[in-house]
């Protein structure tokens, strides 16, 4: 690809972008933490034992916006760049797969940077985030006990129930483009009612 080609994918990158992102202060992570535990009768596995790659791909598999993943794929693309030994979360019920959540190691030479990266539920275990909050919790608090400067989440906009976990938990949004504007006013109206329901269970 020649150097024209690659700084027009550049700024369209910086104009458009798919996903939109979070900034999460490290006492907010330990706070949450705190304050959420695994529900009765699942087990966690943190990090996944080894073995563990094939349903974590048959678990990312069901979310079509994650692409195709296969066993190979979740060691070199996820487990083989966690920020921290148990920035990886399986979690099962009866046996069987039904959360998931990583974090990554994407530090530059200045700064330690995690990214959560691929949170997914199962969608009868969703409830009303319980066990979401606690797997994205657990898993972005190793990165704080791992002593990170920066941990970030990004999801795409459409998925309201990870923005609304990220922003009633106190996530800060953060504006990587020019689109990002006027995306996040769009999807703060979207959510203004759960967003006032929340707070109001929160006191």
């Amino acid at each position: 690809m020649g150097l024209a080609s690659r700084l027009i994918r550049r700024a369209f990158a910086l104009i458009v972008r798919p996903h939109v992102g979070f900034e999460f202060s490290g006492p907010m992570i330990l706070e949450q933490r705190r304050k959420t535990s695994a529900p009765t009768g699942y087990e966690v596995r943190q990090p996944p034992h080894p073995g563990d790659e094939a349903s974590i791909a048959a678990l990312l598999n069901q979310e079509p916006g994650y692409g195709l993943w296969t066993a190979e794929r979740v060691r070199t693309d996820l487990l083989d760049r966690l920020a921290a030994p148990d920035s990886a979360t399986l979690i099962l019920h009866r046996g069987v797969p039904v959360a998931v959540c990583f974090a990554t190691d994407e530090s530059t030479l200045r700064r330690k940077i995690a990214h959560g990266m691929y949170l997914y539920v199962v969608a009868q275990h969703r409830g009303r985030g319980t066990l979401a909050a606690y797997i994205v919790f657990t898993t972005l608090g190793a990165c704080v006990d791992a002593g990170y400067d920066q941990i970030m989440a990004f999801t795409d906009a459409t998925r309201l129930s990870a923005l609304l976990l990220y922003l009633s938990s106190g996530a800060r949004p953060v504006m990587q483009s020019l689109s990002c504007w006027w995306r996040w006013r769009k999807i703060k109206r979207r959510l203004a009612p759960a967003l006032k329901r929340a707070a109001r269970r929160a006191t």
